[in-house]
Order: C-alpha cells, then sequence, then structure tokens
C-alpha cells in the first residue's frame, strides 16, 4: 500500500533533480520501475506524465483502465471524471473559508 504514496513524491524529485531534459530515456526506466509492480498485475491502473519545463519527457500508462474488458491504460488514456470533482472543489472552498482565505459573501 505504500507505493502509491511513494510513486508521486519520486516522480517529483526525479522531475526536480533533472538538469536538463536531453536524457528522457533513464528517468523514464526510474519512472517505469516504480510502477513495475501495478504493470505486472490485472489491476486497476494510472496514467502518468513528467515533464521538464514545457517538455514532455516520459508519458506511460500502467495497469488497466477496464478490468471487465480487459483494456489497458496508456499515455493517450481519457478518465471521464464527470461531476466527481464537484465535491472536492466544494471541500477545497469551505476550508478556504474556514481559513479566512476566500469570503463566501463576496461579490
Amino acid at each position: 500500500m505504500r507505493r502509491p504514496v511513494l510513486a508521486p513524491l519520486l516522480l517529483f524529485v526525479l522531475a526536480a533533480e533533472a538538469p536538463d531534459a536531453e536524457e528522457p530515456a533513464p528517468r523514464s526506466a526510474a519512472v517505469d520501475a516504480v510502477f513495475a509492480e501495478l504493470a505486472a498485475e490485472r489491476a486497476p491502473g494510472c496514467a502518468v506524465g513528467v515533464a521538464r519545463g514545457d517538455t514532455l519527457i516520459h508519458a506511460a500508462g500502467y495497469g488497466y483502465a477496464n478490468l471487465e474488458y480487459d483494456l489497458p491504460l496508456d499515455a493517450d488514456s481519457v478518465f471521464r471524471t464527470g461531476s466527481l470533482s464537484k465535491q472536492f472543489t466544494a471541500a477545497a472552498v469551505a476550508l478556504a473559508a474556514e481559513e479566512g482565505l476566500l469570503d463566501l459573501d463576496a461579490p
């Protein structure tokens, strides 16, 4: 269960310490290694993109988009979230209002 928490952190570190985007292959191998277990399992997955400035240096999908139809994820997978994000936006607005960062009565 620790891998999902460590993966985004590792991706951030890999992108932050990259001196330039001329050598994407070693970083791609490092990202692939983080998600190797997920890619090997028949499990829901994730799509990953790593950018350095305006340059995409790694894009891949790991695991499955649909287990019922055995559809794997790839870098071009579309995630249809519909109204799922509304509850998170509402919670973020409520927290900002509680902390005084946002005035709900402001025009």
